[in-house]
């Protein structure tokens, strides 16, 4: 059995207003989770941070782990950064959106990821966690938060944002052309971002761990005196705690922790009986 990661953080975007604070570091603590709790080689593990995280870096270096995956294998794919969407041109999806990760120079559509997944070797346990938001409008909150997980509110420059980037700013970073979209009013309405992402992985042997529901939003934060996602550090936090739950019974515990005063976001999960009853990474 072979384990193999790879872990995406991009902070640094193009354009004026796009960039994060805590996708780095939450790929470099995915990174670490999984080699010193979980075992896995640290050669086995590929990082790509910021400019290295491009369209071609992340579809190759995924389609590279999932095609060469056998039977037994465990493979993470962990991103952090903005999500979006753009009108669908293939007329698949029923939402008439085609659902995106930002890459750092470019998005890559749920179309792509799919057809890797669907090429990926049987028996393969793959894991798929997302802590990038879901939903088609963006918004802005500072509420303080009580219990464990403390936010330093007297940072001047930390306000919780939204890892979303809306599509016409995408294409106008991205440099592509976005056609009408089929809305009678773009904000009036919440649509999911990943679910195209979500239907893949329903009854088969793969997870999805996501920092939010459809309409909610994932929340880049600064927790403990350090930027993360809300969901990675808490999610990352209770995997160290207690490392060989399942991943349901992980998921019960993540619940206790989010939505909070502080960041409004349902995790979510997803995958068949079999993998959310298996243990965390085996």
């Amino acid at each position: 059995m072979t384990n193999k990661a790879l872990c995406v953080g991009i902070n640094d975007y193009p354009g004026v207003g796009n960039d994060l604070g805590g996708c780095v570091n939450d790929a470099k603590d995915w990174a670490e989770l999984l080699t010193t709790t979980y075992g896995f080689p640290e050669g086995n593990i590929t990082m790509l941070l910021d400019s290295q995280a491009t369209k071609q870096a992340i579809t190759g270096n995924l389609e590279s782990l999932l095609t060469g995956a056998e039977s037994g294998d465990v493979v993470v794919f962990t991103f952090s950064g903005h999500g979006t969407w753009r009108p669908d041109e293939s007329g698949d999806e029923s939402d008439g959106r085609d659902e995106a990760l930002c890459a750092h120079d470019g998005i890559i559509i749920d179309d792509d990821i799919r057809q890797i997944i669907k090429n990926m070797g049987e028996g393969v346990h793959f894991t798929f966690i997302s802590d990038s938001c879901h939903s088609g409008s963006v918004t802005r909150q500072m509420l303080e938060r009580a219990g464990e997980y403390k936010v330093n509110t007297t940072d001047e420059e930390y306000v919780p944002k939204p890892r979303f980037m809306p599509p016409d700013v995408a294409a106008e970073v991205f440099h592509y052309e976005l056609r009408s979209i089929p809305f009678s009013s773009f904000f009036a309405n919440l649509f999911s971002v990943f679910s195209s992402f979500l239907s893949l992985f329903k009854e088969g042997p793969e997870i999805l761990l996501s920092g939010c529901k459809d309409d909610e939003y994932s929340f880049d934060a600064f927790i403990d005196g350090r930027r993360n996602g809300a969901f990675s550090a808490i999610a990352i936090r209770l995997m160290k705690e207690n490392p060989s739950t399942s991943y349901d019974e992980f998921y019960t515990e993540l619940r206790k922790y989010l939505p909070s005063v502080s960041y409004q976001q349902s995790p979510q999960i997803r995958g068949g009986l079999e993998a959310r009853r298996r243990k965390l990474f085996a």
